[in-house]
């Protein structure tokens, strides 16, 4: 293979090393039989991981302009001679996975070195970054009948195929995570991984105080409950089988270890409750709360909805039932596990957000003092961008005297080891691609990591609003939110070159970025009259803008920003949205926003006479239907067995008859579901969307179908140990 001179030529993932430059591919420093276009493919492929690579550029690699050949069938061949090179498939793929109509992609982490002969050449005198050992040890899965805990032993398992291969793609993700030590480190660490047994879907690993147990969170029929282990996953207990209140979204031992803490949200927090670890009756501690934080003296930070959709910390003492209000807001949705931590010494807390002076800005990683109740910036100019959904990894070392959490760099997430003192610098620990990152963490005391790594794949599913088949086609993004726009498109954002762009889809077309800047570009977002109204920026310097469709060239900057909905009249003249537990109206053509109402999102219906809001009260989100004229608002019945959602409505949410899709959650399911509000009728009727996962974030198509963002989930548990290099 042609390869230039001095470039990075040699690849790692998986178990399988690529060496461009000698034109060999290696399984365990063993050659692999692979004819030579083939290989050229799998070359042109790794070398933009992620990436969509077309036929039209593999047809121009493999063969010159006078080439005449059926390059559809030459290529279809070579690429089934690839995967059979490298045990994939093209039905569960781990390596490459084919994008409908448009190419392939290279889907597993990848690591890159110069070719040791280039070094050589070079007359560096450097090692290689070695290879990180990865050991699997038995995986376990057991089912809990209700009011029974299911328990494993070690060897069993009976889980579906499909859950082997997930099984087998996390170990894949995490043996090609690429691992490094920050700069100022002498001696860098390295990390070897072990996957743990387990359910087949088990995430949030929490440690015990004394490191006998660990405890974690498992999909039991669609509900997550709590579960333990030994720290080495020989065997497993499901603790909870509760299936009357939701699910749980946040465990976290007392400080004596006599008791884990736990969570339930059915679409909002229903309330907190402890369990003893060996087994036993669950106990309500606090109602309409959600995400525990122990203290030493046996008091709890928890979280708690305001009217304003505000996600506020109080501090609460379960003996005398005393309920404080902290300064202290986060960020992330209350239906997942928040972004909070206890230090050791309980004096500090540990969260992603703001405070009330600087309610308006955006989330940060603060430091609390809870006797002068200040706050600080943990480390200032760190990057920290969750998921959208708020969802990221936050640990404290057990002596308190750093943090572990999850910081952007480019397309990758990596683990920063993050100081308590101000002003010392943090260091990069392990590094994940955007695809495979985790969501949970712990630290252990001997400085070993307990994490689940978790990998997700989003789709577009298409169905009508009478039943009948689901469609469903790839939908092109790693982020949660997703919007469809009032002409049938789907919105959404792509991540490259360290950037967010805003781009969009069709159900089984090719997706365009939408606007031309060097800026983040984001949701909420809708288009309308050749423009589209979206984000631009990032942190507290992000604002509404306007843009051309036709070019892509930003035309106006706004003064304010969106935390959730954008929908534009029918005119085109203004813009509705929701700040600060306010649905404001901003004119198109520039000025101030106009105060509308109080809310926490909000669409419009396709004749621009009703605004339909989300509203918060007493920790449960409803939608009322608003006349834009003045008067009138009605609330839309939801029935009690469903709870409105978090996720965000659509710009095309709503359609001609006033028939609005919102997102549900039903208690006995984690997982969100769209229904169909009628207003004329008082009616409530569920989408059957056919997906073993989430179906929210819908809109109406201009034919009256209805479009929905599928999303899937898959975890696996994981411990990473790490030890000095040996030079």
């Amino acid at each position: 293979m042609a390869v230039t001179p001095g470039s990075d030529t040699l690849f790692y993932f998986g178990l399988f090393e690529l060496d461009l430059r000698a034109g060999e591919l290696r399984k365990r420093g063993i050659r692999i039989k692979i004819q030579e276009q083939p290989l050229q493919i799998l070359g042109l492929l790794i070398e933009s991981p992620g990436e969509v690579v077309t036929r039209e550029q593999i047809q121009k690699k493999l063969w010159n302009g006078d080439t005449f050949v059926d390059f559809d069938s030459a290529i279809n061949s070579a690429v089934r001679k690839m995967r059979t090179a490298l045990g994939d498939s093209s039905e569960n793929p781990r390596f490459v996975e084919t994008m409908a109509q448009r190419g392939y992609r290279f889907i597993a982490p990848v690591r890159r070195h110069p070719n040791r002969d280039v070094l050589r050449d070079e007359g560096q005198r450097r090692q290689p970054e070695p290879i990180q050992d990865i050991v699997e040890t038995g995986i376990e899965s057991a089912s809990a009948s209700p009011g029974r805990p299911a328990v494993a032993q070690p060897g069993t398992r009976s889980v579906s195929g499909f859950w082997i291969v997930v099984s087998a793609s996390a170990f894949l993700i995490a043996t090609g995570a690429a691992f490094w030590q920050a700069h100022r480190t002498p001696e860098p660490d390295l990390w070897s991984g072990t996957m743990l047994g387990g359910p087949a879907k088990a995430y949030a690993p929490r440690l015990s105080p004394d490191g006998h147990l660990l405890a974690f969170l498992a999909f039991v029929d669609q509900l997550p409950q709590l579960g333990v282990m030994k720290p080495n996953g020989n065997s497993w207990t499901i603790l909870t089988s509760d299936r009357e209140h939701g699910y749980i979204a946040t465990a976290a031992w007392a400080f004596d270890g006599s008791k884990i803490y736990f969570d339930r949200i059915w679409g909002d927090p229903l309330g907190i409750y402890s369990v003893p670890p060996l087994g036993g009756e669950p106990r309500l501690v606090l109602e309409q709360a959600s995400g525990p934080a122990p203290l030493p003296d046996g008091s709890l930070i928890v979280v708690k909805m305001t009217d304003k959709g505000d996600n506020q910390l109080f501090h609460f003492w379960p003996e005398t039932g005393r309920l404080e209000a902290l300064p202290a807001y986060l960020q992330n949705w209350s239906d997942i596990p928040p972004m909070l931590r206890a230090f050791p010494d309980g004096k500090e807390l540990l969260y992603f957000g703001t405070t009330g002076k600087d309610r308006l800005r955006s989330a940060r990683m603060l430091v609390f003092d809870l006797v002068s109740r200040q706050a600080h910036e943990l480390a200032p100019g760190l990057h920290i961008v969750p998921r959208s959904d708020g969802w990221s990894p936050l640990s404290v070392a057990p002596d308190g005297q750093s943090v572990y959490l999850l910081s952007k760099a480019a397309d990758a997430e990596r683990i920063e080891q993050v100081p308590r003192k101000p002003g010392r610098k943090p260091w990069a620990l392990l590094s994940f691609p955007d695809s495979a990152a985790p969501v949970g963490m712990d630290a252990a005391p001997d400085g070993s990591l307990y994490l689940d790594l978790f990998r997700d794949q989003f789709v577009l599913l298409r169905v009508n609003a009478s039943g009948g088949a689901t469609e469903e086609f790839g939908l092109p993004t790693s982020d949660f939110l997703t919007m469809v726009s009032p002409g049938g498109e789907v919105l959404f954002m792509q991540a490259g070159w360290g950037r967010q762009r805003l781009a969009a889809v069709r159900p089984g077309g090719e997706p365009h970025v939408l606007v031309e800047t060097n800026e983040d570009t984001t949701l909420p977002a809708t288009t309308f009259g050749g423009n589209v109204a979206f984000e631009i920026g990032s942190g507290d310097q992000r604002r509404i803008a306007l843009a051309s469709l036709r070019d892509g060239r930003v035309l106006r900057r706004f003064s304010t920003r969106s935390e959730h909905g954008m929908a534009a009249s029918p005119d085109g003249q203004t813009l509705y949205y929701s700040f600060n537990g306010e649905i404001r109206a901003q004119p198109v053509a520039g000025g101030e926003p106009k105060r509308i109402t109080e809310g926490i999102d909000v669409t419009l219906d396709p004749k621009g006479q009703y605004l339909y809001v989300k509203r918060a009260k007493k920790g449960i989100v409803g939608i009322t239907r608003i006349p834009v004229a003045g008067n009138g608002a009605q609330e839309l019945l939801v029935p009690p067995e469903y709870h409105v959602a978090n996720p965000d409505l659509s710009p095309a949410a709503v359609d001609s008859r006033g028939r609005i899709l919102v997102s549900v959650m039903s208690k006995h399911s984690f997982y969100y579901q769209t229904a169909i509000l009628d207003p004329a009728a008082k009616s409530f009727t569920l989408v059957r969307a056919a997906i073993d996962g989430d179906a929210a974030m819908a809109g109406w198509t201009t034919n009256g179908r209805i479009l929905v963002r599928g999303h899937r989930y898959l975890f696996s548990l994981w411990q990473y140990q790490r030890s000095k290099a040996v030079h």
